[in-house]
């Protein structure tokens, strides 16, 4: 079902989901990738009462090529992205993100992912640093996208993370 094929491509799709709320942190993930090459791309697929902020920050930064906000996806639409996408990345900053089912899928389709490190969360418990993913500092867009830098510049190491997080 659940093919390991992650590997640099032309365009590198970034996947971000979840409800566009303030501690999910999209801020924070839509600036890193302001930080990124051209070839970077970020998709959120969600819907929420940050939209509309969400959506001006895009606009502000020059963004609205790279980064993408998708609601009302329905599953066969979301799991067209999570099969797509090369890293999950979920920059939430607080310890309101209790489980997050959204990693939990992400992990189930083997993407290797970049998460913030709030002490006290239950995104920890799904990922293992250095073994499927990496954390980078909480509200910082520049770790954030140092640390995807350093997973997309190694093929190796994304498709040992992917299938880390199979084994997971």
């Amino acid at each position: 079902k659940n093919k390991i094929n992650r590997v640099r491509y032309k365009n590198f799709l970034i996947l971000s989901v979840g409800r566009l709320v303030n501690y999910k942190g999209y801020n924070i993930a839509i600036k890193a990738i302001k930080y990124l090459p051209l070839r970077y791309k970020l998709v959120i697929i969600g819907d929420g009462i940050n939209k509309k902020k969400l959506l001006t920050q895009i606009k502000d930064l020059n963004l609205n090529k790279r980064v993408k906000i998708i609601d009302n996806a329905d599953d066969q639409l979301k799991e067209k992205f999570l099969k797509k996408s090369s890293i999950f990345l979920m920059c939430s900053t607080s310890r309101a993100e209790s489980f997050g089912i959204a990693i939990l899928e992400a992990i189930s389709y083997g993407l290797p992912l970049i998460i913030s490190n709030v002490k006290g969360s239950g995104m920890n418990d799904m990922i293992s640093n250095n073994f499927n993913g990496y954390k980078f500092k909480n509200f910082s867009s520049i770790d954030c996208a140092k640390k995807i830098l350093k997973l997309s510049n190694s093929n190796k190491n994304l498709k040992q993370f992917s299938k880390n997080s199979l084994k997971l």
